[in-house]
C-alpha cells in the first residue's frame, strides 16, 4: 500500500496557512511569550520577599492543608484583616517551589506559561462567541500584548488574577464543550475548573453568570437554552454558594474593613473607579504598581459628576451598538466579560488606603475588552467583500498589537527590580505612603549612610503626614538602629508597637534594640511578646536566649537555645550561644556578643 503524499504547504497564501490545524495557537504562544520574555531576568519584588523568599509554608507538603482552612496571609503577617481565601495561589506557589526552589527566571517562565494558556483560551473561547476564527485570533492576539497584564505577568505575586482567569476560561469553555457533545466528562470538568477558580480569587464568583451568558451567545440568534442546558448551569450557582459559606467560616465574616472610607464615599467613588479601570483598558498608557486613587467625598465634585457622564455615554454608547450589530448575542457576552469581573472590585473597603484600585485587577475584564474591539470592528467591516475585510481587519490588528506590544515592553522594566518599581510607582502616586516607604526600605537596605538618611527622609515625610502610620515609625527606628543611634532608634520603634501591637518581628527588633541599650529587662518582655505571637518563629527563641545571657541568667538562656533547635535544629545562633555558655562555663570570655535580632532570611 502506497503511503499517502504530504499535504504541500508551501503555495498557501497567509490566509489558508492560518486555517491549518495549531498555526494560530502556536503564533499567539510566541507572541504571549516573546512580549514577556524579558520578564526571565528579573528577581522576586514587593510582596515576593513574603510569599516566595521568606514563606515557609511552601516548603513542605505538610503545610498544604493549611491552605484550606486559613486566609492567605494568616501565617505570614497577621497584621492583614481575613479578606483573602486563595488556597489555589498557595498551591500555585508550592507548586513552583517544589520544581524550582527559588530560582526566579523558573519563576517567572511559568507565570508566561499561565498568560500562554490564557491566550489560547481566549482564542477557543473567541471562536465560540465570535463565531469566526480569524476574529477570534485576532482577539487573543490582542489579549496576549495587551499592557495592562504587565502587573499579572511580570511580577510573580500578581499571578492570582491569570490563574483565576485560566480556571473561568477553563470552565467555561468545558460548559461549552458539554454544550455541544454532552460529554458526562466535560460538565464534569467544567465543575471542577469553576472549584478551582472560585478557591483562586474572590471576582471569580460571578462565573456561573459568565458561563449561562457564554452558553447563550454560542447557540444560533434564533435558539434558546434547552432546559436541560439550564438545568445544568443550577450547579455552578450551587457550587458559588457552597464556595460562599465556606469562605464565610474560615474567615469569620464576609469581609473585614481596611480603608477609612465610609459606605457613601464608596459609593461616589465607584464612577472615578470603574472610568479608571476603562481606560487602563482601553488606552493603558499610564501603568504602575500604585495609582494613590483618593476618596470622593462630595456628589458635587468633579471626581464624581465627570466620570459618571463618561459612564452614561459609555452606556449609551454600548446599547446602541448591541442594537446596531447582527450577532447581538456576541456583543452581549463581550460587554458580560468585560463587566461583570469588575463588579467584586467595586466593593472598595476592604483595599488599604491608597490602594483602592490595581491594573492587575482588570485582567479578566481584559477577555471582555478584545472581544468588544473585536466584534465592533466586525460590525464596521461587515459591508466589504470578505477578501478586503480580512486584509483590512489584519492590518488594523497588526498596528493595534503593534502597540500593546510596545507599551508592554516599555512598562515591564519597572517589574525588573524594588528599586525601579517603586521609584516609578512614587512618580505616579506622589502621595501614596506605601509606595514612599517601600522605595525608603530599598535605601536603607543598601547600608551606607548617605542612603540611609534618605530613606530617613522618606520615613520622616510619611509621619508627618500619617501620624498614624506604625510602619513608618518602625522603618525609621531600624534605619536609625543601623545608624547606632539607638536612643531614637528605641522611641521611634516602641512607637511603631504602640500602634500595632500584632507584629512579632517588630517586637523582636525593639528587644535587640533595648538589649544594645543594655535594658536587659525591657528586652526580655519585648522578646516574649514576639514568641507570644509566633511561637515557633524561626529564630525567636535563640534571640530571647541571647538576652537572657546578657543578662548573666545562663540556665534559661540555655533551655531557650535547645527550644530553638528543637523547633529549627539549623538555626546557628542557638549553637554559637550554647557555645558561648560552654565557653563561659569554662571561664573563656565570649569573642562577640549574640544579637538579640535573628537573622533575616
Amino acid at each position: 500500500m502506497s503511503k499517502r503524499a504530504p499535504k504541500v504547504t508551501a503555495n498557501l497564501s497567509p490566509a489558508e496557512l492560518l486555517q491549518l490545524r495549531g498555526v494560530v495557537e502556536l503564533l499567539l504562544a510566541a507572541a504571549a511569550f516573546v512580549v514577556y520574555a524579558g520578564t526571565l531576568a528579573f528577581g522576586f519584588v514587593y510582596d515576593d520577599r513574603a510569599q516566595v523568599l521568606d514563606n515557609r509554608l511552601i516548603t513542605s507538603w505538610s503545610y498544604v492543608p493549611g491552605y484550606f482552612t486559613h486566609h492567605v496571609w494568616a501565617l505570614l503577617d497577621p497584621r492583614v484583616a481575613p479578606n483573602y481565601y486563595r488556597p489555589i495561589f498557595l498551591l500555585w506557589l508550592k507548586l513552583n517551589y517544589s520544581f524550582f526552589m527559588l530560582a526566579p527566571a523558573a519563576w517567572h517562565f511559568a507565570n508566561i506559561g499561565l498568560h500562554i494558556v490564557a491566550t489560547l483560551q481566549v482564542f477557543w473561547l473567541g471562536q465560540r462567541l465570535l463565531k469566526h476564527r480569524n476574529a477570534a485570533a485576532i482577539a487573543a492576539l490582542l489579549f496576549a500584548v495587551h499592557p495592562v497584564h504587565v502587573e499579572s505577568v511580570a511580577w510573580l505575586s500578581g499571578v492570582t488574577d491569570p490563574l483565576m482567569c485560566v480556571m473561568m476560561l477553563g470552565a467555561t469553555l468545558a460548559f461549552l464543550r458539554w454544550q455541544q457533545t454532552r460529554a458526562l466528562a466535560s460538565y464534569v470538568a467544567a465543575l471542577i475548573f469553576a472549584a478551582l477558580a472560585f478557591l483562586s480569587k474572590e471576582p471569580a464568583i460571578v462565573l456561573p453568570v459568565l458561563i449561562f451568558i457564554s452558553a447563550w451567545a454560542a447557540l444560533s440568534s434564533d435558539k434558546k437554552l434547552s432546559f436541560t442546558e439550564r438545568r445544568a448551569l443550577l450547579p455552578f450557582f450551587v457550587l458559588a454558594c457552597a464556595y460562599l459559606a465556606l469562605r464565610q467560616h474560615i474567615l469569620q465574616g464576609f469581609s473585614h474593613n481596611m480603608a477609612n472610607g465610609t459606605v457613601r464615599e464608596m459609593v461616589l467613588t465607584w464612577p472615578a473607579v470603574i472610568v479608571f479601570y476603562l481606560r487602563q483598558l482601553f488606552l493603558p498608557y499610564e501603568l504602575s504598581l500604585f495609582h494613590g486613587f483618593p476618596w470622593v467625598e462630595s456628589p458635587l465634585s468633579m471626581r464624581f459628576i465627570v466620570p459618571l457622564l463618561v459612564i452614561a455615554t459609555a452606556v449609551v454608547a454600548a446599547i446602541l451598538a448591541v442594537r446596531a450589530s447582527r450577532d447581538r448575542r456576541a456583543l452581549v457576552a463581550a460587554l458580560a466579560w468585560l463587566t461583570l469581573p469588575l463588579a467584586p472590585m467595586m466593593y472598595l473597603r476592604v483595599y488599604m488606603e491608597g490602594e483602592l484600585v490595581h491594573d492587575r485587577y482588570t485582567y479578566v475584564a481584559s477577555v471582555g475588552v478584545v472581544f468588544v474591539l473585536v466584534a465592533i470592528a466586525q460590525m464596521l467591516l461587515a459591508k466589504l467583500p470578505e477578501d478586503v475585510r480580512f486584509s483590512r481587519a489584519r492590518a488594523v490588528a497588526i498596528a493595534f498589537a503593534a502597540v500593546f506590544a510596545i507599551l508592554t515592553f516599555y512598562n515591564q522594566g519597572d517589574w525588573a527590580s524594588d528599586l525601579l518599581l517603586f521609584t516609578h510607582a512614587l512618580k505616579v502616586a506622589p502621595e501614596s505612603n506605601v509606595a514612599m516607604l517601600n522605595l525608603g526600605t530599598i535605601y536603607a537596605e543598601k547600608g551606607d549612610p548617605e542612603d540611609l538618611q534618605i530613606a530617613m527622609q522618606m520615613f520622616q515625610k510619611v509621619v508627618v503626614r500619617s501620624p498614624a502610620n506604625a510602619a513608618a515609625y518602625f522603618n525609621l527606628g531600624r534605619a536609625e538602629y543601623q545608624l547606632q543611634d539607638y536612643k531614637s532608634a528605641e522611641k521611634n520603634v516602641f512607637r511603631a508597637v504602640q500602634l500595632d501591637a500584632k507584629y512579632a518581628p517588630w517586637w523582636m527588633h525593639l528587644a535587640g534594640i533595648e538589649l544594645r541599650l543594655g535594658k536587659f529587662t525591657e528586652a526580655e518582655g519585648a522578646a516574649r511578646e514576639a514568641i507570644k505571637l509566633t511561637p515557633d518563629e524561626p529564630g525567636f527563641h535563640a534571640a530571647l536566649g541571647a538576652v537572657l545571657l546578657g543578662a548573666q541568667r545562663t540556665t534559661e538562656a540555655e533551655q531557650e537555645f535547645h527550644r530553638e533547635l528543637q523547633l529549627h535544629p539549623d538555626n546557628q545562633t542557638a549553637r554559637q550561644g550554647l557555645t558561648a555558655l560552654a565557653a563561659m562555663q569554662a571561664g573563656i570570655a565570649p569573642t562577640a556578643p549574640l544579637s538579640a535580632q535573628p537573622a533575616r532570611k
